[in-house]
């Protein structure tokens, strides 16, 4: 009878703790949901104390350490999970995840493939693969990838999305489009597609098309400053430019730390002359991020404009020291200096240009013209004696033969430049290449 008695309350001691630890395994799951995900743990951590060789806990304990960042945590807790359940295929792609959130691609492409050995029917797997082969730019699997994923589960709008993303990583700007198309016609009411569909048709130069999806995606959600700020840059595109900085000040209203849209609003204002407009934007915009680059340029081709030369030096300098390897920023520095009149500055600029891009006709030609100006007698290097150097008259017939070799070296490669810039289909260049 004793020995009785003591079985029963073994068993229902036992009972207590399973209770137990369904009790913090659901609670775990449900603050999971929430992202509560400081309580998730503490609350699946104790369901693991009454019920140590549950792999399914284990499991949910891994994601919320991923959602907290703590990726070496959790892959020893999914590492966990597989030692008590090999066949867990979901504890396998969520180790997937967690390499792939540390950028380890290779090794998350090992876990979701074992996870597809033993779900080949589970489409998230697919979804996870193609995320992973995209990131190391391997488009051709990323997309086989999602069209499986797609065809396992035919409402899986996710995997649209990112098949679209790698075929225009892969510079197929017209299947991204086609896969967004088609994925609209499934999902009507999708902002995100319409969204994605949009950028699509502007990097194929359909500005219209993509001003339609963008008006339609905002239709569909319009609290997304994002989708107003790409709204605006179509119409700037397409010459709307009251319509444009509509758009653009709607998605500030959204965000006003929205540096792109701050940016985009001046080159608009820019565009219509309205320079103190464009200026405060500009400014606003350097302000929130003081490291961005496309702002301290534009606002130097502001000043540019204006002739004040100076503070276009300043902006464009700025510009420089943030985006060193730009051959616009170097461009213009090389046209600001032209205009000061100081012309073997801004052949070096515009010939730094053309080290960052090689087919920069627009610096050849630049180049060319101010040669030609240096071999007629322009900017030239100052004669020795003018430096109050103490200096003997051997030195100074050097320095006479240098400053003369220079001229007519100049004379031989704006020609050079000239033809150059012809060649790489510059109009003014062609122009004067025919006339010669």
């Amino acid at each position: 009878m004793k020995k009785s008695i003591l079985s029963l309350c073994v068993f229902l001691s036992a009972l207590t703790l399973l209770h137990a630890a369904d009790d913090n395994f659901t609670k775990g799951k449900e603050l999971l949901k929430k992202r509560k995900f400081i309580e998730a743990e503490n609350a699946l951590r104790k369901a693991i104390e009454s019920q140590p060789n549950s792999a399914e806990i284990y499991n949910e304990l891994a994601i919320t350490l991923g959602n907290q960042g703590k990726f070496d945590e959790e892959q020893k807790v999914l590492s966990k999970a597989l030692e008590l359940n090999p066949s867990y295929a979901e504890a396998y792609s969520n180790l997937g995840n967690s390499f792939s959130s540390q950028k380890k691609y290779k090794e998350a492409l090992e876990n979701y493939d074992k996870a597809i050995s033993l779900k080949p029917e589970n489409a998230v797997f697919y979804y996870n693969r193609g995320n992973a082969l995209t990131a190391l730019n391997n488009f051709t699997e990323s997309i086989a990838a999602f069209v499986k994923a797609i065809e396992l589960d035919p409402q899986f709008e996710q995997a649209y999305l990112n098949m679209g993303y790698s075929f225009t990583s892969a510079g197929k700007f017209d299947d991204a489009l086609r896969t967004y198309t088609a994925a609209i016609e499934k999902f009507p009411s999708s902002a995100e597609l319409l969204r994605a569909a949009g950028n699509a048709a502007m990097i194929k130069a359909e500005y219209a098309q993509a001003e339609q999806y963008y008006a339609q995606s905002i239709q569909k959600d319009s609290l997304y400053a994002d989708a107003w700020n790409n709204l605006g840059l179509a119409r700037q595109t397409l010459h709307f430019y009251g319509e444009a900085i509509s758009a653009f000040q709607k998605a500030l209203r959204l965000d006003k730390k929205f540096t792109q849209a701050w940016n985009n609003l001046g080159t608009t204002y820019l565009a219509k002359r309205m320079y103190d407009s464009a200026r405060i934007c500009f400014v606003e915009a350097i302000k929130i991020t003081p490291n961005f680059a496309k702002a301290h340029y534009n606002l130097s081709i502001l000043y540019t404009e204006n002739a004040d030369l100076d503070n276009a030096l300043k902006a464009i300098t700025n510009a420089g020291n943030y985006d060193t390897k730009n051959p616009a920023i170097w461009y213009q520095t090389g046209i600001i200096y032209s205009r000061k009149g100081q012309i073997r500055n801004a052949i070096s600029f515009f010939e730094k240009a053309t080290q960052y891009d090689s087919t920069y006709s627009d610096a050849y030609y630049a180049m060319a013209i101010l040669a030609r100006r240096i071999a007629n007698g322009e900017d030239p290097i100052p004669p020795i004696e003018s430096q109050n150097l103490a200096v003997s008259e051997e030195k100074k017939q050097q320095h006479k033969q240098f400053r003369d070799d220079f001229v007519k070296g100049m004379g031989i490669v704006s020609a050079q430049w000239m033809e150059k810039a012809a060649r790489l289909g510059n109009a003014n260049a062609k122009k004067e290449m025919g006339e010669q």
